[in-house]
C-alpha cells in the first residue's frame, strides 16, 4: 500500500536530480579524453545525458519490478471511475479494476452487499 504510482512531476524531478548527480563523475571522465575548453564541457554534458538516460532501465527493471505474488509493482486494485449525483456531488458508485484475479475473486466474495447494491462495480 505504501508504493505509490509515479507521477509525471515526480519522474521529472527524479530525472533532473539524476542528471545533477551524473554531472559530478562526468567532469573527471571527460577530463581523461579532453583537457580543457568547450569540448570538455560538451563531452561532460553528453556523458551526463547518457547516464541520465540509463536510470529508467535500472529503476523500473530492478527496483520497481513486481515482488512475489504481485502482477505489478503497485496495488492490485485501481480506482477506474467514480460516478456522482448531479447536484449534490454524492458518490453513486465507484468502478474498480483488478490486476490480480485471485485478489478480485476474494474481493467479490467478501463484499456481496456492496456489489448487489451497485455501490461498487468491478471491471
Amino acid at each position: 500500500m505504501n508504493r505509490l504510482a509515479p507521477t509525471l512531476m515526480s519522474l521529472a524531478l527524479l530525472t533532473f536530480l539524476v542528471f545533477l548527480v551524473a554531472l559530478f563523475p562526468s567532469w573527471p571522465i571527460a577530463g581523461m579524453f579532453v583537457e580543457t575548453g568547450p569540448k570538455r564541457i560538451e563531452l561532460t554534458l553528453w556523458i551526463s545525458i547518457s547516464l541520465t538516460a540509463l536510470w529508467p532501465l535500472l529503476w523500473y527493471g530492478a527496483i520497481r519490478r513486481p515482488r512475489n505474488g504481485q502482477t505489478t509493482a503497485f496495488q492490485p486494485i485501481r480506482l477506474v471511475g467514480v460516478r456522482r449525483r448531479w447536484m449534490s456531488g454524492d458518490i453513486r458508485h465507484v468502478i474498480l479494476e483488478f490486476t490480480n484475479d485471485a485478489y478480485r475473486a476474494n474481493f467479490v466474495e467478501r463484499n456481496p452487499a456492496l456489489l448487489r447494491a451497485g455501490v461498487v462495480r468491478v471491471k
